[in-house]
């Protein structure tokens, strides 16, 4: 869903306005009710919704330009994106849980 956001604002696709309008303002109302519902239950840790959002809009972002780049090369480009994705994720993990180990 978050990347839905930066992707369909930044990826200049053929939708037309009032289209594109109503979905931005869906995905912001329910990041946003996702953001409140984890501020008022306090089993659920908002900092994964706040990740997830951040990761997703930048991954979004990044993805935007090719949205409309033939089958292969959008391929090419989103496997690419979420290989190197992953890798700083895991790359962050380790940090952090390296960090927790020695604290």
């Amino acid at each position: 869903m978050r990347n839905d956001y930066a992707a369909l604002y930044l990826g200049h696709l053929p939708v037309p306005p009032r289209a594109l309008k109503s979905t931005l303002k869906s995905l912001v109302l329910f990041a946003a009710y996702n953001l409140f519902f984890g501020a008022v239950v306090p089993a659920i840790d908002n900092s994964a919704h706040i990740g997830g959002l951040v990761c997703g809009l930048i991954l979004g972002a990044v993805m935007a330009r090719h949205l409309t780049s033939p089958p292969e090369e959008r391929s090419s480009w989103r496997n690419l994106v979420f290989l190197v994705g992953g890798v700083v994720l895991l790359g962050i993990f380790f940090a952090v849980r390296k960090s927790v180990l020695h604290a």
